[in-house]
C-alpha cells in the first residue's frame, strides 16, 4: 500500500500584510508547518509527499524562502520519501520563475518539479504509481484543472505494464 502525504497553499513568503504587526509572527508559523512536514512523513512513514501548488506565495520568492524548500526537500528525498511539486495560481509556471531558474529538484530523482506546461505524467516505478498532473500557468486560468480531454491519463506505455495505481493532482 502506498502512504501519501498531501498539502497545499503553505504560501512561503506571504506578506500577509493585512494582519499589521501579527504578520511576522503569522510568517513565522507558515515556515515551522512547512518545515514539520519532514517529521510527519517520516513519523508516518509515507512514501510521497504531493505539493500541490502555491508553496511560495509568488513565482519570483526571496532566496530564503527557496533554500528553505530546497532543505525539506532534500531531507524528504535523503529519508526515502518522493516529492511532487506543482506550481499553484500564486506560485504559476513563468518565464524566469523559481520553478524555471532554480533547480529545486537538486538532481535528485526523488525530487520531481514539474516545470514544463507540457509535461503532465510521472511514473514512480518503485510504487507502481502514475501521476497526471496539470500545472498552473497563470495567476487566472480559464481551464478547469480537471479536465483532462476525455482520455485515460496514464495510458499504457509501450513494453511497460499500466501502473496499479494512478493520481491525478492539479
Amino acid at each position: 500500500m502506498i502512504k501519501i502525504l498531501h498539502t497545499s497553499d503553505i504560501h512561503l513568503g506571504a506578506k500577509v500584510s493585512f494582519l499589521g504587526s501579527r504578520a511576522s509572527k503569522y510568517r513565522q508559523k507558515l515556515l515551522e508547518t512547512f518545515e514539520s512536514i519532514y517529521d510527519k512523513a517520516v513519523e508516518e512513514q509515507v512514501n510521497l509527499v504531493i505539493i500541490a501548488g502555491d508553496l511560495l506565495d509568488s513565482p519570483f520568492p526571496s532566496k530564503t524562502d527557496t533554500e528553505i524548500a530546497k532543505g525539506v526537500f532534500k531531507k524528504l528525498a535523503e529519508a526515502g520519501i518522493y516529492v511532487v511539486i506543482l506550481p499553484g495560481n500564486h506560485d504559476y509556471l513563468t518565464d524566469g520563475c523559481v520553478y524555471v531558474v532554480d533547480d529545486l529538484s537538486q538532481g535528485n530523482s526523488r525530487i520531481k518539479v514539474f516545470n514544463d506546461p507540457e509535461e503532465n505524467i510521472f511514473y514512480i516505478e518503485e510504487l507502481d504509481l502514475g501521476l497526471y498532473v496539470k500545472v498552473n500557468s497563470s495567476p487566472k486560468g480559464i481551464q478547469s484543472p480537471l479536465y483532462i480531454g476525455g482520455q485515460d491519463p496514464l495510458p499504457e506505455r509501450e513494453g511497460d505494464m499500466n501502473p496499479k495505481y494512478k493520481v491525478a493532482i492539479a
